[in-house]
């Protein structure tokens, strides 16, 4: 089983990227998001990284270690869109 899917969600005036953290019950427990500001400018604002681990699900993943380590796989990849983002900048 792979450790998290990801979804992008956009629009014109956001990004969200989240993730489904395998053996945590959230449907979001990490997340990028980032949105453009409304102004006359619209300009991209710098984009956030938001985490929580909601609670476990024991069923999708008995591990609490193996959970774990799905949660830092999640993570390490927001970051890394993190970082795309702003060196695409």
């Amino acid at each position: 089983m792979k450790a998290f899917d990801i979804q992008l969600e956009e629009s014109d005036y956001y990004k969200h990227w989240r993730f489904k953290v395998h053996g945590f019950w959230s449907r979001s427990t990490v997340s990028v998001y980032q949105f453009r500001k409304m102004d006359e400018n619209e300009v991209w604002v710098e984009p956030t990284l938001n985490w929580s681990c909601g609670g476990r699900d024991y069923e999708e993943e008995p591990s609490d270690s193996q959970a774990a380590r799905n949660f830092a796989s999640a993570m390490l990849k927001a970051a890394q869109i993190l970082d795309e983002i702003k060196e695409a900048k």
